[in-house]
């Protein structure tokens, strides 16, 4: 078959239930579905059934914004987690089982419809199961490697579901044709920890979630920030791993230095919304059109990204930023180098750097009207030549095609 950009490619598109809007899995499926609908393929849903999780994962899902719901639900995160070590044999097996019978359930959809390549996002443990020989193509921002070493929550597990995590991982990668990932840190963990071959590895940054809409202007170079008024913005689910209370003390360490510097914040409500240094914006909630135009506003009125993280697979927030034309300062955690590149459209600080450390970067970054003002230009260039959902989806759509001609493209060896 020979495909050319003149031809639409057929995709089957494998999700959980819930994955149908831009609020749900971080946006990913959704913006994954629409990019590669722009580059001409044909995407055709398949849904698979709820994602896996334990008895009672779901109960209070419908009230997560309540904090009495968020401390029921981390109680019982808590007491699943401890079950779920004592019997951990069970709970490995309960987890693969669910996987198999959705993967049982992809191959029944699959077998109804006529399509050329098989698609899904962060979908490891349906795709260690399927058994259609269609090509597959994995995309997912993060193995279950490092997703366990990041975030707490996954360290937190029972021992039984990290092995199960663990062991999918590995499978869906050998039964995959073509793996997509969004860093090199992601890339080296594929490589090194889940035994991915090289060569079916490929690196596609992924875009924003919040961007520019049609006609709505966009200033570049962004205006300098001055002595007088110097605004960064944090956007973080989870204060805590990204650091918010360093993030304040920072600001608190500008404003000695003779900064009138403010931090903007869009996450859960924490005890450093009572600071003055800290303007709270609440949780905007993805998809909703009256937080999305909050969201806009903060993104164009802030001077600077700030994400100081302590685990991160990728980094969207400074994407966004990038959307925008304002520079970003991160920690070199994770992913986040290969969102921000060190020197051109922000700064990649380490992260055990103090207090002080982080001030200076910012300072760096702000006290040269012209030295931020290159930042802003590089920051909002590398956003539309690189770090979009359009560029995202021709790159996959060029891997597919390179996967259908393949005379291999029916069968990857060694596949489970």
């Amino acid at each position: 078959m020979n495909i050319d950009q003149g031809a639409q490619i057929r995709i089957a598109q494998l999700q959980w239930d819930s994955a149908h809007g831009p609020s749900e899995f971080s946006g990913m499926p959704w913006n994954m579905a629409n990019a590669l609908r722009r580059a001409n393929c044909e995407v055709i849903p398949v849904s698979i059934g709820p994602p896996p999780r334990s008895r009672g994962e779901g109960f209070f899902s419908g009230s997560k914004h309540s904090p009495m719901v968020r401390k029921l639900k981390k109680l019982g995160a808590r007491i699943r987690n401890q079950r779920d070590s004592l019997f951990s044999d069970q709970s490995f097996t309960r987890a693969t089982k669910h996987a198999q019978l959705a993967a049982e359930r992809g191959d029944r959809a699959l077998s109804e419809i006529d399509f050329d390549v098989i698609f899904g996002s962060g979908m490891s443990s349906l795709f260690a199961y399927l058994h259609h020989e269609a090509p597959i193509i994995y995309a997912t921002d993060a193995t279950a490697h490092l997703a366990i070493e990041a975030y707490p929550k996954m360290a937190a597990l029972g021992k039984g579901r990290r092995d199960a995590m663990l062991m999918m991982e590995t499978r869906a990668v050998a039964n995959a044709n073509v793996i997509v990932v969004p860093s090199e840190y992601c890339s080296r963990s594929m490589i090194a920890d889940h035994a991915a071959p090289e060569e079916r590895v490929h690196v596609v940054p992924l875009g924003a979630n919040v961007f520019p809409v049609s006609g709505e202007q966009v200033v570049v170079p962004a205006p300098a920030p001055t002595a007088g008024n110097l605004d960064l913005l944090l956007t973080a689910a989870d204060p805590e791993r990204k650091q918010l209370p360093l993030a304040a003390a920072v600001v608190r360490e500008l404003r000695r230095r003779g900064w009138h510097a403010r931090l903007h914040y869009i996450g859960p409500k924490h005890p450093c919304c009572d600071g003055e240094e800290v303007v709270w914006a609440g949780e905007l909630r993805l998809g909703d059109l009256q937080d999305s135009e909050t969201h806009r506003t903060l993104l164009k009125s802030c001077h600077l990204a700030f994400l100081p993280s302590l685990g991160e697979m990728y980094g969207i927030a400074p994407i966004e930023s990038a959307a925008y034309g304002r520079p970003a300062i991160v920690s070199d955690a994770g992913g986040l180098p290969t969102v921000v590149l060190d020197g051109q459209t922000g700064r990649v600080v380490p992260l055990q750097t103090p207090v002080p450390g982080w001030a200076d970067a910012v300072e760096a970054a702000v006290s040269r009207p012209e030295r931020y003002q290159s930042l802003s230009e590089q920051a909002r260039r590398r956003y539309l030549e690189v770090l979009n959902w359009d560029v995202w989806g021709c790159s996959v759509r060029a891997l597919a095609a390179q996967e259908i001609e393949s005379p291999k493209a029916r069968k990857v060896a060694g596949r489970p």
